[in-house]
């Protein structure tokens, strides 16, 4: 058949299939398709209507071209996902190793300590602060190794362009990463509460044997589940985990309930139903049961905070030491004066929460407190949606008389940008947060900070100097924390001093 013509703005799996089947494609701009495919050679990029209008019409006039593109883009479709691609995949990764082990000489490679670092996400796939904490020790462990420390990740990918998972195992991809070897499992999405996951416990018995892994670090274990530890017990390998968020210690990741009441970690049962029937008792505590053995036989626990450490030891498990997180330095050289911005003739303040609108965050506490005080047109308030995706558009409401914009998350190299354009970052966790970086990563960006008073999120705030701390879900406590900081902020700027950042 004649080559025809088809549009796609998301899924590279889909634009393997189309080339396959001999069809010139027009798709998005997407990260995905700008590392893999190359404009005019293997397919034509739009981001707009003009774009797509233009581009389908060169491909409709010009029959030369749409033949030869979809010739281009099924040979190089063959190369990224032809058969032999996954018939090759095991040889190399089996391979790697004894690959690597040869650049090196004897000495050095007897020397050279093999880590595996296990985090349930991983860059490019920078979800959540423990995603960022594993990247910065991934980042330390390849500086302070040099030549003699060999450094993998393994992480979970839970949209695998390979497909599902085959007869064979578990889809993966390999990729480096900043001088790391990152191995990508193609797990089974699941609740995040399990905490076993049969075919990761499999996969790791054998992947193990063959890498011969010196030490293991493990930080979030969600989707993976606990077997890469299982494994790691049963053969002897050393093994340390960071304690990020209440996993460990109960089904509610974040010790609240779907209501926001808080669960008592030193309770085992607290966090079901009082009148679950016996199996699901039996079942809870058969997975504290199984999660703290697996805690025990670790060379180090080390939670993230003080604070996060005596919740751990509250709930009964020993030797709980501590490594607090380090937060990066921001690289904004932006002079800021907060409250320095006009809409009009009139100051107003930018305030932001960026932890999510989960319960456990205090979504609901900000929005009924930021109603309750009656702030109108003085502020401008953004949140982020951790629904919408990175290329999705940012949407508008408004709370009484404040508008209220919704953003897709900000990746972690475009923070310092975000923090640059805010005044008051909010942080109304319900909680007992295990650190808190964000609210350590606005105070060094000169942001006001009002956060909860509740793990260790608030324990960097200095009261009424450079911030507000206020009791959790206490809706009339962080209303007046919201007023008190936005008139402070509008009183403490002259004009003289607004006027001269806007002029720069």
């Amino acid at each position: 058949l004649e080559p025809g013509i088809v549009t796609d703005a998301k899924s590279a799996i889909k634009w393997m299939e189309y080339s396959m089947l001999g069809l010139a494609s027009v798709v998005s701009p997407t990260a995905t398709y700008r590392d893999d495919l190359s404009e005019g050679e293997n397919v034509l990029f739009a981001s707009d209507r003009e774009g797509w209008v233009s581009a389908m019409d060169r491909l409709i006039s010009d029959k030369s071209l749409r033949v030869e593109m979809a010739k281009r883009a099924h040979d190089h479709a063959k190369d990224l996902f032809g058969p032999g691609v996954g018939e090759q995949f095991w040889t190399d990764l089996r391979q790697i190793s004894s690959a690597q082990n040869d650049s090196l000489d004897p000495e050095q490679a007897a020397g050279c300590r093999k880590i595996l670092l296990i985090n349930c996400f991983f860059a490019p796939q920078s979800v959540g602060g423990a995603t960022r904490v594993a990247q910065d020790r991934v980042l330390e462990l390849v500086g302070m190794g040099r030549d003699n420390v060999e450094v993998t990740v393994l992480c979970v990918e839970l949209d695998p362009w390979q497909g599902p998972s085959g007869a064979l195992g578990m889809p993966l991809d390999i990729h480096h990463w900043h001088g790391a070897r990152v191995v990508r499992l193609g797990a089974q999405n699941k609740p995040w509460d399990w905490h076993h996951d049969g075919d990761v416990e499999r996969f790791c018995r054998e992947w193990f044997e063959l890498e011969a892994f010196d030490e293991i670090e493990a930080h979030a274990m969600q989707i993976l589940t606990a077997a890469p530890l299982r494994v790691a017990l049963e053969q002897g390998i050393p093994y340390r985990v960071v304690l990020h968020d209440g996993w460990w210690l109960s089904q509610l990741q974040f010790l609240t309930r779907s209501d926001g009441t808080a669960v008592d970690p030193a309770e085992p049962l607290s966090d079901i139903d009082p009148n679950a029937d016996d199996t699901e008792k039996s079942a809870s505590l058969e997975r504290r049961r199984d999660l703290f053995e697996i805690l025990a036989g670790a060379q180090e626990r080390l939670a993230v905070s003080e604070a996060f450490a005596e919740l751990h030891r509250r709930a009964g498990l020993m030797d709980v030491g501590v490594r607090v997180n380090r937060v990066p330095t921001q690289a904004t050289n932006r002079r800021r004066v907060p409250g320095c911005s006009q809409r009009g003739s009139e100051q107003w303040v930018r305030i932001c929460m960026i932890g999510g609108m989960a319960v456990h965050k205090g979504y609901p506490v900000f929005r009924a407190a930021l109603q309750q005080a009656g702030l109108t047109d003085k502020v401008l308030v953004t949140v982020i949606d951790h629904l919408l995706q990175e290329d999705d558009p940012s949407y508008e409401l408004s709370w009484g008389a404040t508008p209220v914009r919704f953003m897709p998350p900000v990746p972690m190299d475009c923070m310092d940008q975000f923090y640059a354009a805010q005044d008051v970052l909010v942080a109304p966790s319900i909680w007992p947060e295990s650190f808190g970086l964000v609210t350590r990563e606005a105070l060094n960006a000169g942001l006001w900070v009002i956060a909860s008073d509740i793990g260790a999120l608030a324990e960097p705030i200095e009261q009424g100097r450079n911030g507000f701390k206020v009791a959790p879900n206490d809706i009339g406590a962080l209303a007046e924390a919201l007023k008190a900081s936005v008139q402070h902020l509008l009183d403490q700027v002259p004009q003289h001093a607004v006027n001269e950042v806007l002029d720069e």
